[in-house]
């Protein structure tokens, strides 16, 4: 396991805490996602229950996210993170990742820009393909947990926005809509992100 101690050549330019951001020179939308992780931060930093088990955290690498890739982007990689970070995280990060590190809390450290296998195992065209059902590309390239997770969070907002549209909630059904839709573009942004990462 190499650990990476926290010193200047580490500290790279995506890993600025949320809370040190000055966000009164950013767009709108960018305004309103970062707010909407610093407030996240302020509940999910209140409790045990919620700790990352990455480095940086997913709400400060969603922010970090929005600010060097733009909001589109940026959504879509955040999204692609969250998936990831499931109890099957470590087993990945450590089997299944090319050169994992750890920061000196013990935390997986996740780079926004991942260094990429020069080799990798699985095709990225076919892992992208796959993806179009929810999840499959994942399983593709052997995250089978990822690709679960993946499946079940886009199907439970599909649901969720299909229901709501029969009950002529059109508002509700929009968001529940714009999230599937997220969701299922971080699901093909990660099956492709695994392909460049694996062993």
């Amino acid at each position: 396991m190499v650990i990476c101690q926290e010193t200047k050549d580490f500290k790279e330019k995506y890993i600025i805490p949320l809370d040190t951001l000055n966000i009164s020179e950013f767009s709108f939308d960018k305004k309103v996602i970062i707010k909407s992780m610093k407030a996240w931060q302020r509940l999910s930093y209140s409790s045990n229950l919620f700790n990352c088990q990455y480095y940086p955290s997913c709400s400060n690498y969603f922010s970090n996210s929005i600010i060097e890739n733009g909001s589109m982007l940026g959504i879509i990689k955040g999204s692609d993170r969250i998936i990831r970070c499931n109890e099957a995280a470590h087993y990945y990060h450590m089997y299944e990742t090319y050169q994992p590190r750890y920061f000196v809390d013990g935390r997986m450290i996740d780079q926004l820009n991942p260094t990429l296998n020069p080799n990798p195992k699985k095709n990225s065209i076919t892992a992208l393909l796959l993806s179009v059902v929810p999840g499959l590309g994942r399983a593709y390239t052997g995250r089978y947990v990822d690709g679960l997770y993946s499946f079940s969070t886009i199907v439970l907002f599909s649901q969720l926005s299909y229901n709501q549209l029969h009950r002529e909630n059109h508002f509700v059904s929009a968001i529940f809509g714009s999230l599937a839709i997220t969701f299922w573009f971080g699901d093909f942004y990660g099956a492709w992100r695994t392909t460049k990462v694996k062993k």
